[in-house]
């Protein structure tokens, strides 16, 4: 599987409508990118420039040490696999399975050796002389995905692959996607608006909002790392919790509390004492039995946790108990913060203060 470079693509439409912005991006040999964002940001936009689909306004797309910007979709190589299957419905699944291999005129024993080795990778072997009508959502999107397979491309493309199926099957077609991309080692770029989906199977996620590129990394660095607010509040369920806090010499404080700075807080925020800067503090780092006080709306229980949905003041926050909980509306109850995993963002850039 070749390396892959996106070198500032940017897409403008024909109403000067431009939808992504200066994207850049390496992707390693074997490396599965997803693509995550929401409706609107540009991410199957650049999906589609790297397939062929869309033109390209300017960049360049490098795929194995060769510039294929101006090649036609037919000669680059790649697999697409679209959200809605797009199967032939008057074909069987074998048929579907090796309709690009008989495009192409390949030997049929080839062909046949091809679609038996995809099939018994994607469980359906037993369902190769069946139509499309006959199966179930996830065996039709393997059916897609066995179509990608056989053609054994340089790169796969998935736009959205699991967003028809219920939440049991995309929990089963996830476990799925992660072990077929161990079998393959193959090059992946994966489109999803469900940033679930992004942390799960990402080795490397691209965040992105209205065209731009937010932050490139590991599923840990955008969680527990955010370069800016909407990365902060895009990754991650629930999102984090945002609080406006005025920044002292040796403290950050709200109406509701006032918290100690650590020497590294300190010196990372010595330029904002005096101003007001955004506090994040994701769910599961707020603990029981502190010191601020917490009005109960919603007691939520999820079986070996609990989220409360409370308010200090007319502020909403989050919390994630490791525990069965049964708090009450309008309960009083108090909680403290990990100050070793709060965040700080400057309110105007939005970016993270370290």
């Amino acid at each position: 599987m070749p390396k892959v470079e996106l070198i500032g693509l940017k897409k403008i439409y024909d109403n000067n409508v431009q939808a992504v912005y200066d994207f850049n991006l390496e992707i390693e040999e074997g490396e599965f990118v997803v693509l995550v964002g929401p409706s609107g940001c540009g991410k199957t936009t650049t999906l589609r420039m790297v397939a062929g689909l869309e033109d390209i306004t300017d960049g360049r797309l490098i795929i194995d040490g060769n510039d294929i910007t101006a090649i036609p979709p037919k000669d680059r190589d790649i697999a697409f696999v679209f959200q809605d299957y797009a199967l032939y419905a008057h074909m069987t699944v074998y048929q579907n399975m090796a309709f690009s291999l008989v495009l192409r005129k390949e030997n049929s024993n080839l062909i046949h050796k091809k679609v038996l080795a995809a099939a018994e990778i994607l469980g359906l072997t037993e369902q190769l002389n069946k139509k499309p009508k006959q199966l179930s959502g996830g065996q039709r999107q393997r059916v897609a995905i066995g179509r990608a397979i056989v053609r054994n491309p340089k790169l796969f493309l998935f736009d959205e692959p699991l967003s028809n199926l219920d939440a049991k099957l995309r929990n089963a077609m996830r476990r799925e996607l992660l072990l077929l991309h161990k079998k393959l080692n193959a090059t992946i770029i994966y489109v999803t608006h469900d940033q679930m989906e992004a942390l799960t199977l990402a080795d490397k996620i691209v965040c992105m909002s209205m065209g731009y590129v937010q932050q490139i990394g590991t599923p840990l660095e955008l969680y527990y790392k955010p370069n800016n607010l909407f990365v902060a509040n895009f990754i991650g369920l629930p999102p984090m919790n945002l609080l406006d806090v005025e920044v002292k010499r040796n403290a950050i404080s709200s109406p509701l509390f006032e918290i100690p700075l650590d020497l590294h807080h300190q010196k990372s925020l010595k330029d904002y004492v005096g101003k007001k800067v955004v506090m994040g503090i994701r769910a599961e780092h707020i603990y029981e039995q502190g010191d601020i006080p917490l009005k109960v709306w919603v007691n939520e229980n999820l079986g070996q946790s609990t989220l409360i949905h409370g308010y200090l003041k007319n502020q909403k926050i989050i919390c994630k108990f490791k525990r069965w909980a049964n708090y009450q509306v309008d309960d009083i109850i108090k909680i403290g913060f990990d100050f070793e995993n709060i965040h700080f963002f400057d309110k105007e850039t939005t970016m993270a203060i370290r």
